[in-house]
């Protein structure tokens, strides 16, 4: 796999990183990120949701959502395609939910063979509470590493594996 490091994954970053202290100045962004990595290792994936707390409460209070059926509502809003196949999230486990600072992260493993040739993303969190919504999705396999940045025009990208 070649190392893959853009502008856009750069700029990606740098706003996951400052997502807490945008946070405390009246909230000026609606911004989530979300994480996929590969350990090799275990064999598994690693899917991290981060969230603003007040918008991650808002969006399940309009869904009708709770935290008892959390799974049900992150399958809804992001949905993962290795190749042109859908990753099962029945097969997803929920490790942790835990609340930082402003932020609620939200953290699954699951166990699937790594794609091959692409990962497609569609990813619709919080899209019909604002709409100047923006989920920053970040891919990570191996020296393989991709951004992307969805909002309510783009709710669907794909990443190409092959250079």
């Amino acid at each position: 796999m070649l190392f893959q490091t853009d502008m856009t994954t750069k700029t990606l970053l740098v706003l996951i990183g400052l997502m807490p202290f945008l946070h405390g100045i009246s909230h000026p962004l609606h911004i989530s990120s979300t994480s996929l990595d590969f350990k090799p290792a275990s064999n598994r994936w690693d899917l991290t949701v981060k969230i603003f707390s007040d918008d991650f409460e808002e969006a399940l209070r309009l869904d009708g959502a709770s935290r008892e059926n959390l799974t049900d509502w992150i399958k809804k809003q992001v949905v993962i395609y290795f190749d042109t196949k859908a990753v099962d999230p029945s097969g997803f486990r929920l490790e942790e939910v835990k609340k930082k600072e402003d932020a609620t992260w939200i953290r699954y493993t699951f166990k699937q063979s790594p794609p091959s040739s692409e990962i497609k993303v569609i990813n619709k969190l919080l899209l019909n509470l604002y709409s100047d919504q923006k989920n920053l999705f970040i891919f990570t396999m191996g020296r393989f590493q991709s951004g992307l940045e969805f909002n309510a025009r783009k709710t669907e990208l794909t990443i190409s594996l092959q250079k």
